[in-house]
C-alpha cells in the first residue's frame, strides 16, 4: 500500500486548488442510493465531497488517514470526521447507504477495503468510485506540457495511478455495475491558479521532495508565453466513474 498520509503536507493547496465534482453525479448517486440516512466519504481528504454529501444525507462519515487534510474540510452539524484507513473503519456492519471514493482508490488496498465496503454497505447500497486523470486546456498548451513538464514526472508516480489512468478497466470491483449518466468535467480557471493545482499532484509532490524543487512555480513561468496573466482559460479533466449496487 502506498503512503497516502504524504498529502498532508499540501493539505492548503489541496483545499483550495482541487476542483470540485459534477453534480450530476451527485444527483445521481442521491436518487439511486437505497435510502439517505448514511453515506460514507471514503478518504475524505479536504471534504470536497463530504460538503456535497451532507446536503443530501441525514448523516454523513467521513474519514481520512491524513489528520493535516481533515483540519482543512468543512465543518457541517452532519458531518462526522475521523483519522484512519480506508480498509479498517470500524463502521457498524451494514449500516451505510452509500460509499464514495473520490480520486482515492488507487491508494488503496483493494482486497481490504472491498471487503469493508460488503460489510458495512447496506443491501441495496451503493460504492461510487470516481476520478479524473489529466488535462486538456489547448492544442499549444497540452503539447508543450506533453513534451517539457510530462517526461520529467517519469519514475515518481504511484504505481496504483495506472489504475485511475486506465479507467478503473483493471479492477475488479465487488457487486454489480451500475451505468451512471454521460458525465463531464471543467473549469475555467487562471494560468497561476493551474499551476497551484499542478503542484497537488501526487508525481509533483513526490519530485519537489526529492529534487528540492517547485516545479509549479517551473510550470508557470514555462507557460507564461502562451498564457497571458489573468486569463481564464477552460481545463477538461478525463473523468470517469464506477457505480455498483450490493444485492439486496
Amino acid at each position: 500500500m502506498e503512503n497516502r498520509s504524504s498529502f498532508g503536507s499540501n493539505a492548503k493547496n489541496y483545499a483550495q486548488y482541487r476542483p470540485g465534482y459534477p453534480a450530476e453525479l451527485y444527483e445521481f448517486l442521491t436518487l439511486n442510493s437505497p435510502g439517505t440516512d448514511c453515506a460514507w466519504d471514503c478518504a475524505c481528504g479536504t471534504g470536497q465531497v463530504a460538503r456535497e454529501l451532507s446536503r443530501r444525507f441525514t448523516r454523513v462519515l467521513a474519514r481520512d488517514i491524513s489528520p493535516e487534510q481533515v483540519e482543512q474540510a468543512p465543518r457541517a452539524a452532519n458531518i462526522e470526521y475521523s483519522i484512519g484507513a480506508a480498509e479498517q473503519s470500524g463502521y457498524p456492519d451494514e449500516s451505510i447507504d452509500l460509499i464514495c471514493v473520490a480520486q482515492a482508490l488507487h491508494w488503496f488496498d483493494l482486497e481490504a477495503f472491498f471487503g469493508e465496503c460488503r460489510r458495512v454497505l447496506r443491501p441495496g447500497g451503493l460504492l461510487a468510485v470516481w476520478g479524473y486523470g489529466f488535462v486538456s486546456i489547448s492544442e499549444q498548451i497540452d503539447a508543450l506540457m506533453r513534451k517539457e513538464f510530462f517526461p520529467r514526472l517519469d519514475g515518481y508516480w504511484s504505481g496504483g495511478n495506472r489504475l485511475l489512468w486506465n479507467r478503473y478497466r483493471d479492477i475488479e470491483f465487488p457487486f454489480y455495475e451500475l451505468k451512471p449518466p454521460p458525465l463531464s468535467m471543467a473549469v475555467r480557471i487562471d494560468r497561476r491558479n493551474f499551476t497551484r493545482y499542478v503542484g497537488t499532484w501526487s508525481g509533483v509532490i513526490r519530485y519537489d521532495t526529492e529534487n528540492e524543487a517547485n516545479l509549479s512555480d517551473e510550470l508557470e513561468t514555462m507557460l507564461s508565453g502562451v498564457w497571458p496573466d489573468g486569463l481564464e482559460r477552460e481545463i477538461s479533466y478525463d473523468f470517469t466513474a464506477a457505480i455498483r449496487r450490493k444485492s439486496s
